[in-house]
């Protein structure tokens, strides 16, 4: 009997220890920008607005994936499925489910100790409905012409707007220079409570193109 308690307690420590997060990246994407460079038909090129691309739990200023959980399930999200279809899509291949899929086996498993699949993707829409990064920027006079942002201006417009800091993350097109594809806003685990994300983890240079 104490052997199969010591074994069973072995066995559930992983699955326990790999759902304790401590906040989220909720993480949107510029889709211009996502399909600069790609060769092929990509979906969101012709976008103007930000997309979600994800709800990232986070332990100790890292990403925590793929964790043991539930498997993603369409028929959960059924009341959901419309919206998302606007605010979450593929912009590269366009499928979107298969997308909602990828992102809550890889992220979403690893924050089912605080939120089951549902309320997940409820979160994540209540998020972008409460960060509108684009309206933000436009009030700030920051606004999507494809030329030269200074990152340091668009982080304090977004600030102004949210009082907290953006984690801006780019790519570099082919002659080097930097593109705003993502802008992550981070948030306690409550999903609700915003913080300040870490501005020193920005994969953008001094300037991009936005």
């Amino acid at each position: 009997m104490l052997l199969f308690v010591v074994t069973l307690s072995i066995s559930l420590f992983p699955t326990m220890k790999s759902q304790i997060f401590d906040d989220f990246y909720f993480v949107q994407q510029w889709p211009p920008a996502v399909c600069a460079g790609r060769s092929g038909q990509c979906v969101g090129q012709g976008f103007r607005y930000f997309t979600i691309h994800g709800v990232w739990p986070q332990k100790g200023g890292q990403s925590i994936v793929n964790c043991p959980g539930t498997k993603f399930d369409v028929n959960q999200i059924s009341s959901l499925t419309n919206t998302l279809h606007q605010t979450w899509p593929d912009v590269i291949n366009g499928k979107d489910q298969t997308f909602w899929e990828h992102e809550w086996n890889k992220h979403g498993t690893c924050s089912e100790s605080k939120f089951q699949m549902l309320p997940y993707f409820q979160m994540a829409i209540n998020m972008k409905y409460k960060i509108d990064v684009l309206g933000a920027m436009r009030v700030g006079g920051v606004v999507p012409n494809n030329h030269k942002k200074a990152k340091q201006r668009v982080e304090v417009v977004i600030f102004n707007a949210y009082h907290a800091y953006p984690l801006l993350r780019c790519k570099k097109d082919s002659t080097g220079q930097y593109l705003l594809t993502e802008v992550v806003m981070c948030f306690k685990d409550d999903g609700v409570t915003l913080l300040n994300c870490t501005r020193s983890k920005s994969t953008c240079g001094a300037d991009f193109l936005f």
